[in-house]
Parts: structure tokens; sequence; C-alpha cells
């Protein structure tokens, strides 16, 4: 039941840092989910990898899908 009201906690935290703060979604979203894991008790170690591996497949992707040129200019 304390990790629901936490939950809220950082919805709410969420909702704040993007309203009144103006900060950046993606950032808000990375320091909330990393208050809420800590909340819930997940060692550090594996937070960390959980982050690397998500960020790195988001980010892994991007490149080849956003800078390759469309198919009319590869003529």
């Amino acid at each position: 039941m304390i990790q629901l009201v936490w939950v809220l906690v950082g919805i709410c935290l969420l909702v704040i840092l993007n309203l009144k703060f103006k900060m950046h979604n993606m950032l808000s979203l990375l320091l909330v989910g990393l208050f809420i894991a800590l909340t819930a008790g997940i060692p550090i170690d594996k937070i960390i990898t959980a982050v690397e591996t998500g960020v790195g497949g988001i980010f892994g992707k991007l490149p080849s899908s956003s800078c390759s040129a469309p198919s009319s200019a590869r003529s």
C-alpha cells in the first residue's frame, strides 16, 4: 500500500516538474522514475542497469531512423 502512495507522489512530482518548473519531459520522467525506484527499494546497480538498457535501446535506434535520407532523395 505504501508503494502506491509513493507512485502517486511521483506522479504529482512529475506534474510539478513539468508545469511549474518547465523541466523537459524526458528529464523529469527520468528523475521521477529514479525517485520511485529508490522508494520501492530497488538496488542502485539494478536501477542503473535498467536506465542504461532502456535509454540506450531508445537512443540507439534514433540515428538509423532519423538521419537517413528519404527514399525520394536517394536517386
